[in-house]
Protein backbone atom coordinates (compact mmCIF):
# COMPACT_ATOMS: atom_id res chain seq x y z
CA UNK A 1 0.00 0.00 0.00
CA UNK A 2 1.30 3.40 -0.92
CA UNK A 3 1.32 6.02 1.80
CA UNK A 4 -0.44 9.29 1.08
CA UNK A 5 -0.44 12.74 2.64
CA UNK A 6 -2.94 11.57 5.28
CA UNK A 7 -1.02 8.40 6.14
CA UNK A 8 -0.12 7.77 9.73
CA UNK A 9 0.82 4.78 11.83
CA UNK A 10 -2.11 2.55 12.74
CA UNK A 11 -3.60 3.19 16.17
CA UNK A 12 -2.44 6.79 16.35
CA UNK A 13 -4.76 9.77 16.33
CA UNK A 14 -6.78 9.82 13.14
CA UNK A 15 -5.33 12.00 10.41
CA UNK A 16 -7.14 14.90 8.80
CA UNK A 17 -8.58 14.24 5.37
CA UNK A 18 -7.44 16.35 2.47
CA UNK A 19 -10.10 18.10 0.39
CA UNK A 20 -9.38 15.59 -2.40
CA UNK A 21 -9.89 12.62 -0.05
CA UNK A 22 -13.13 14.12 1.27
CA UNK A 23 -14.51 14.54 -2.24
CA UNK A 24 -13.48 11.04 -3.32
CA UNK A 25 -15.20 9.46 -0.32
CA UNK A 26 -18.27 11.69 -0.46
CA UNK A 27 -18.68 10.82 -4.12
CA UNK A 28 -18.35 7.06 -3.54
CA UNK A 29 -20.86 7.04 -0.68
CA UNK A 30 -23.35 9.23 -2.52
CA UNK A 31 -23.05 7.24 -5.75
CA UNK A 32 -23.42 3.85 -4.09
CA UNK A 33 -26.13 4.52 -1.52
CA UNK A 34 -27.41 8.06 -1.99
CA UNK A 35 -26.23 9.34 1.40
CA UNK A 36 -24.80 12.85 1.20
CA UNK A 37 -22.36 14.04 3.83
CA UNK A 38 -22.60 17.80 4.17
CA UNK A 39 -19.65 19.78 5.44
CA UNK A 40 -21.09 19.65 8.97
CA UNK A 41 -21.18 15.81 8.91
CA UNK A 42 -17.72 15.18 7.48
CA UNK A 43 -16.41 14.43 10.99
CA UNK A 44 -18.76 11.42 11.12
CA UNK A 45 -17.62 10.18 7.71
CA UNK A 46 -13.99 10.60 8.69
CA UNK A 47 -14.52 8.86 12.04
CA UNK A 48 -16.16 5.82 10.45
CA UNK A 49 -13.49 5.60 7.77
CA UNK A 50 -10.76 5.76 10.39
CA UNK A 51 -12.48 3.10 12.52
CA UNK A 52 -12.65 0.70 9.56
CA UNK A 53 -9.13 1.58 8.39
CA UNK A 54 -7.72 0.71 11.82
CA UNK A 55 -9.69 -2.55 11.88
CA UNK A 56 -8.24 -3.47 8.47
CA UNK A 57 -4.72 -2.20 9.09
CA UNK A 58 -4.99 0.33 6.26
CA UNK A 59 -2.86 3.42 6.65
CA UNK A 60 -4.47 6.03 4.43
CA UNK A 61 -7.89 7.18 3.28
CA UNK A 62 -6.93 6.75 -0.36
CA UNK A 63 -5.61 3.22 0.17
CA UNK A 64 -8.81 2.31 1.97
CA UNK A 65 -10.86 3.87 -0.85
CA UNK A 66 -8.96 1.73 -3.35
CA UNK A 67 -9.70 -1.39 -1.32
CA UNK A 68 -13.41 -0.63 -0.94
CA UNK A 69 -13.98 0.62 -4.49
CA UNK A 70 -11.83 -1.72 -6.57
CA UNK A 71 -10.63 -4.85 -4.79
CA UNK A 72 -12.41 -8.19 -4.55
CA UNK A 73 -12.64 -7.82 -0.76
CA UNK A 74 -14.27 -4.41 -1.18
CA UNK A 75 -17.89 -5.64 -1.22
CA UNK A 76 -17.74 -7.11 2.27
CA UNK A 77 -15.83 -4.12 3.56
CA UNK A 78 -18.38 -1.76 2.00
CA UNK A 79 -21.11 -3.47 4.08
CA UNK A 80 -19.03 -3.05 7.25
CA UNK A 81 -18.44 0.63 6.45
CA UNK A 82 -22.14 1.25 5.80
CA UNK A 83 -22.92 -0.37 9.13
CA UNK A 84 -20.89 2.40 10.75
CA UNK A 85 -22.01 5.26 8.48
CA UNK A 86 -25.77 4.83 8.43
CA UNK A 87 -28.15 5.21 11.33
CA UNK A 88 -30.44 2.20 11.59
CA UNK A 89 -31.84 3.17 14.98
CA UNK A 90 -35.60 3.56 15.20
CA UNK A 91 -37.62 4.73 18.19
CA UNK A 92 -40.39 7.10 19.15
CA UNK A 93 -39.26 10.75 19.11
CA UNK A 94 -35.69 9.62 18.36
CA UNK A 95 -34.38 13.13 17.75
CA UNK A 96 -36.23 15.41 20.15
CA UNK A 97 -34.99 18.71 18.64
CA UNK A 98 -36.28 17.62 15.21
CA UNK A 99 -39.73 16.91 16.63
CA UNK A 100 -39.82 20.22 18.49
CA UNK A 101 -39.02 21.89 15.17
CA UNK A 102 -41.75 19.85 13.47
CA UNK A 103 -44.36 20.98 16.03
CA UNK A 104 -43.26 24.58 15.58
CA UNK A 105 -43.31 24.42 11.77
CA UNK A 106 -46.59 22.49 11.66
CA UNK A 107 -48.24 25.03 13.99
CA UNK A 108 -47.13 27.85 11.72
CA UNK A 109 -48.26 26.05 8.55
CA UNK A 110 -51.62 25.09 10.05
CA UNK A 111 -52.16 28.68 11.14
CA UNK A 112 -51.61 29.88 7.56
CA UNK A 113 -53.83 27.13 6.17
CA UNK A 114 -56.61 28.07 8.63
CA UNK A 115 -56.49 31.62 7.26
CA UNK A 116 -56.99 30.16 3.77
CA UNK A 117 -59.77 27.77 4.92
CA UNK A 118 -57.57 24.85 3.99
CA UNK A 119 -57.34 21.93 6.42
CA UNK A 120 -54.89 19.43 4.95
CA UNK A 121 -51.40 18.87 6.31
CA UNK A 122 -49.31 16.26 4.56
CA UNK A 123 -46.28 14.70 6.24
CA UNK A 124 -43.83 12.27 4.70
CA UNK A 125 -41.50 9.89 6.50
CA UNK A 126 -38.90 8.44 4.15
CA UNK A 127 -37.35 5.07 4.87
CA UNK A 128 -39.05 4.39 8.20
CA UNK A 129 -38.37 0.76 9.01
CA UNK A 130 -40.95 -0.06 11.67
CA UNK A 131 -43.26 2.92 12.05
CA UNK A 132 -42.06 4.70 15.19
CA UNK A 133 -40.93 7.80 13.29
CA UNK A 134 -44.17 7.95 11.31
CA UNK A 135 -46.30 7.66 14.44
CA UNK A 136 -44.09 10.23 16.17
CA UNK A 137 -44.69 12.64 13.29
CA UNK A 138 -48.45 12.10 13.55
CA UNK A 139 -48.36 12.67 17.32
CA UNK A 140 -46.30 15.84 16.83
CA UNK A 141 -48.75 17.10 14.19
CA UNK A 142 -51.66 16.39 16.53
CA UNK A 143 -49.88 18.33 19.26
CA UNK A 144 -49.43 21.22 16.85
CA UNK A 145 -53.15 21.05 15.91
CA UNK A 146 -54.28 21.09 19.56
CA UNK A 147 -57.06 23.60 20.15
CA UNK A 148 -57.46 24.29 16.44
CA UNK A 149 -60.79 24.65 14.65
CA UNK A 150 -59.88 21.54 12.67
CA UNK A 151 -62.09 19.53 15.00
CA UNK A 152 -61.15 16.08 16.25
CA UNK A 153 -57.82 15.38 14.50
CA UNK A 154 -57.44 11.94 16.14
CA UNK A 155 -60.51 10.69 14.31
CA UNK A 156 -59.06 11.81 11.00
CA UNK A 157 -55.73 10.01 10.90
CA UNK A 158 -55.02 7.60 8.09
CA UNK A 159 -54.99 7.53 4.31
CA UNK A 160 -58.00 9.12 2.57
CA UNK A 161 -60.62 6.62 1.49
CA UNK A 162 -59.71 4.10 4.20
CA UNK A 163 -62.06 5.68 6.75
CA UNK A 164 -65.74 5.10 6.13
CA UNK A 165 -67.69 8.10 4.94
CA UNK A 166 -64.86 10.64 5.20
CA UNK A 167 -63.57 12.88 2.49
CA UNK A 168 -59.82 13.44 1.98
CA UNK A 169 -60.27 17.11 2.95
CA UNK A 170 -60.41 16.13 6.62
CA UNK A 171 -57.13 14.25 6.75
CA UNK A 172 -54.03 15.26 8.65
Amino acid sequence: MALTASATRIGAQRPDMSVNEQEIWRSLVETRCGAHFAESRLHHLQGCLWERMRARGVRSYLDYHHEVAFLRTGAAEWVALLDCLLNRQTSFFRCEPAFRALVSAASEIMGRKRMQSENILRLWSVGCSSGQETYSMAIAALEAAGGSPWGRPCARLGPPGKRSGESPQGSI
